[in-house]
């Protein structure tokens, strides 16, 4: 499987977590994701707006992650809403095998979730956990539910459901923000003797919760902690700013990829075994998995640079370019950026494509 989650949205149909799995008895693979809704919008898939703002932190296959309501655009306020939920989505219910509740079996939906469970369902190749952590409950009619919805599987955290109201006025009922908080966790089947046992280990973390009124600003602080992890955040409700992320190995900062086969700095020279990338010394990253004959260096600066990707049996170099990418694969080369200056050279390979 494949997680990734966003410190921030990036548009209001971005993924801001997002799963990838296999299943084997299916064709295409299947997608765990969120959104933030209001006012029980369902589009239908891949055109679903996320009406909502969010920020988490993720250490390996576990996340937290918390929604507040979307700001207007410009000077443009929202309009009332009449209900405003979390909600985290399983596409194509038909690949999921099994439902728990709290180490229980859920075989019929709807189904209200009872306040402090642990949802686990096992689907393809992975069991994925979802524990809601705190939420503003602005009114009485805010449960946690189960259900499938035009085909997928949908589990809603309600924040509020009753009368149009204006989001300042929301805001000011919940006491500084409307919020909703969950812990996510995903991990392959072969990990776990069963969806039990998952659910076991997942409910077994202790939570930790803080919140404090200090000058007007209400910050929260959120964690998640057991014998082989930790994570949390601090996250100042009043302006909507992440102050802080950590996990069992200390505070995080916002780390640039580093592994055996992609790694990004900006020191304008990127190495990976028998592969060199130089660039102008802002973000540069460089994909080299071995054995395949592929290198993908890419370029993130603010203004054109000069770039050159050396690899075992050429090199491509560029006079300058924007953001962009450069792809060898096995001496074919595809370049895509933009503010691209001069012609690429390219020695011991073939220009295949060129866009700009």
């Amino acid at each position: 499987y494949s997680f990734g989650l966003a410190t921030r949205e990036y548009g209001n149909q971005s993924n801001v977590l997002l799963t990838h799995y296999l299943r084997p008895t299916h064709d295409t693979p299947g997608v765990i994701y969120t959104r933030f809704l209001t006012d029980d919008k369902w589009f239908g898939k891949g055109a679903l707006r996320d009406d909502g703002q969010f920020t988490g932190v993720k250490n390996a296959g576990s996340a937290i992650g918390v929604y507040t309501l979307r700001a207007g655009f410009g000077r443009r306020k929202p309009k009332p809403i009449s209900s405003a939920k979390t909600t985290i989505i399983w596409a194509d219910r038909s690949g999921v095998e099994e439902i728990l509740v709290g180490g229980k079996p859920v075989n019929d939906l709807p189904f209200i979730v009872p306040e402090g469970e642990t949802i686990v369902i096992t689907a393809g190749s992975v069991m994925s956990a979802v524990r809601p952590l705190v939420r503003s409950k602005l009114g009485k009619n805010t449960p946690i539910r189960l259900e499938e919805r035009a085909g997928d599987l949908v589990l809603d955290i309600d924040t509020y459901r009753g009368e149009k109201m204006a989001h300042d006025a929301l805001h000011e009922t919940s006491g500084g923000r409307v919020h909703s908080a969950f812990y996510f966790e995903v991990a392959d089947r072969s990990e776990f003797a069963t969806a039990r046992s998952f659910s076991k280990v997942v409910s077994s973390g202790q939570v930790q919760l803080d919140t404090t009124t200090n000058d007007s600003t209400t910050t929260l602080s959120l964690g998640y902690t057991r014998e082989d992890r930790a994570l949390g955040l601090d996250l100042d409700l009043t302006k909507w700013e992440l102050k802080r992320r950590w996990t069992e190995s200390g505070d995080l900062g916002f780390p640039m990829l580093e592994s055996s086969i992609a790694r990004q700095n900006r020191d304008g020279h990127v190495k990976i075994g028998d592969a060199t990338l130089i660039c102008g010394k802002e973000a540069g990253w460089l994909f080299a998995p071995p054995g395949t004959g592929k290198y993908i260096a890419a370029y993130h600066g603010l203004k054109p640079a000069p770039l050159k990707l050396t690899v075992p049996n050429g090199s491509i170099e560029i006079s300058a370019m924007g953001t962009g990418t450069v792809v060898w694969n096995n001496g074919e080369v595809t370049i895509d950026a933009i503010d691209l200056e001069g012609e690429p050279i390219v020695i011991g390979g073939t220009l295949k494509s060129l866009t700009y």
